[in-house]
């Protein structure tokens, strides 16, 4: 006959195994839908090399009021990519960094970009360097705010800069629905709101 002990133990690891089961089930992954404004060519015939740099002072995506709603964030993020009115394509699970690139790519070859991996002299660099970018709950209402700035660069010399700052509010409803929303929402118009064919003027590149 099992002992009374040896029960009591058994009910003891299944409870903690389900505990760490339910611990994992509320690591959240953040959906962002990313609408891609549809294809202008503008500068057909044009290459860069992409890079990103996280020069937030702020590394946390979460406050403290956004963070005691979320519970466990993973920092990833569910990207989505589609024209609007569109539900999109569904691109896969990123970090940070990945996630902008992926939404940049997209971006640039819109505009008739070719984006090229292997870096030369010869060829102009678009960094995207990420200042701010973060999500807080104010009371009743999902606070988003991004901010960056984008650089042509050639030979490690800056040629031209643009700052793209944005914010966004959603009010809470059920869930974190509507904070996803947001960030997708304030991610779109600041990625479409980058002037590129103006930053090539500004770095008289013909």
């Amino acid at each position: 006959m099992v002992s009374r002990y040896k029960q009591g133990l058994g009910v003891v690891l299944v409870l903690a195994l389900l505990g760490s089961l339910v611990t994992c089930a509320t690591i959240y992954v953040m959906k962002v839908h990313y609408q891609v404004p549809w294809e202008d060519e503008g500068l057909k015939g044009k290459k860069v090399v992409f890079s990103f740099k996280d020069e937030r002072a702020d590394k946390h995506i979460l406050t403290k009021n956004a963070k005691k709603e979320f519970g466990s964030f993973s920092e990833s993020f569910y990207l989505s990519v589609g024209h609007a009115e569109e539900p999109g394509h569904r691109m896969g699970v990123y970090d940070l960094g990945g996630m902008f690139e992926e939404a940049f790519h997209k971006r640039l070859e819109n505009l008739g970009i070719d984006v090229v991996e292997e870096r030369r002299d010869s060829e102009i660099g678009l960094v995207i360097a990420l200042k701010s970018f973060q999500l807080d709950l104010v009371i009743s209402t999902w606070k988003v705010t991004l901010e960056y700035e984008a650089r042509l660069v050639k030979k490690g010399n800056v040629l031209a800069t643009q700052s793209l700052y944005g914010q966004a509010e959603r009010f809470k409803w059920v869930g974190r629905g509507e904070a996803d929303k947001a960030v997708s929402e304030i991610f779109s118009d600041t990625v479409n709101r980058l002037d590129l064919e103006r930053l090539f003027v500004m770095a008289n590149i013909s």
